[in-house]
């Protein structure tokens, strides 16, 4: 079985607006919402599990039963962090699946849905225990101190940027996440990050998925474009 964790318990502070950006009404409907449909046609995924806002739980189920419908296992309160929301869905998962079953996890935000990185991550995630997307550094990157000086520059072929879907096998990331201290859990922002304090090695798979990530105001214009609602207002 893959199952696909979906979250989308945060409060949007960046982005600027009286909603979290993931709640924001496109054409009559959530952003979160073509996220649902966008994964519903992804054949590798057997069930999903959201995690959400408390205070958007009624809307979130409302979408997930008519979006995910029958695939849907359940629609669970995110903590106060980003991977205490991952170690509940963590939790509920367990319930569900077996030891060599393959967990995934994927931020609302990532509103990039692409089936063949997808089946690319859970491959390599049955390999190796633990897997993420990733893109390969094309600009120049350099290393800054407090006030913004440059300070060197950091070699390309030795960093790569990281975007969901992460996978795992279910064994692995709950006795990662058991292992886990509070502190880890209030710090680390990634699931991948906790696997890799407990002394494994994941993997990283490169794809030409898009990885559009929504933290600003332009990001949500790129979304749109994309997918033809530029002209909702």
């Amino acid at each position: 079985m893959n199952c696909l964790i979906i979250k989308m318990g945060g409060s949007g502070r960046r982005f600027g607006h009286a909603i979290p950006k993931q709640f924001t009404d496109i054409k009559g409907k959530p952003y979160f919402a073509y996220i649902f449909e966008d994964f519903q046609k992804v054949t590798q995924i057997d069930n999903f599990i959201v995690v959400t806002n408390p205070k958007y739980m009624d809307l979130t189920v409302k979408y997930a039963q008519d979006l995910l419908g029958d695939k849907l296992l359940g629609v669970i309160e995110g903590g106060d962090s980003n991977l205490k929301s991952t170690y509940n869905g963590v939790i509920f998962a367990s319930k569900y699946l077996n030891d060599d079953d393959i967990l995934l996890t994927h931020d609302i935000t990532n509103s990039s849905v692409d089936s063949d990185a997808i089946k690319m991550v859970i491959e390599a995630a049955k390999q190796y225990g633990a897997a993420t997307n990733g893109t390969e550094q094309v600009q120049t990157l350099f290393s800054k101190d407090e006030d913004n000086t440059i300070t060197g520059t950091v070699p390309k072929c030795s960093v790569a940027s990281g975007y969901t879907p992460e996978a795992y096998r279910m064994e692995l990331i709950k006795s990662c996440f058991d292992k886990a201290s509070e502190e880890d859990l209030e710090n680390m922002t990634s699931p991948l990050a906790v696997i890799i304090d407990k002394g494994y090695k994941p993997k990283i798979v490169f794809s030409h998925a898009l990885p559009l990530k929504l933290t600003y105001d332009k990001d949500m214009e790129t979304f749109l474009k994309i997918h033809g609602l530029w002209n909702w207002i």
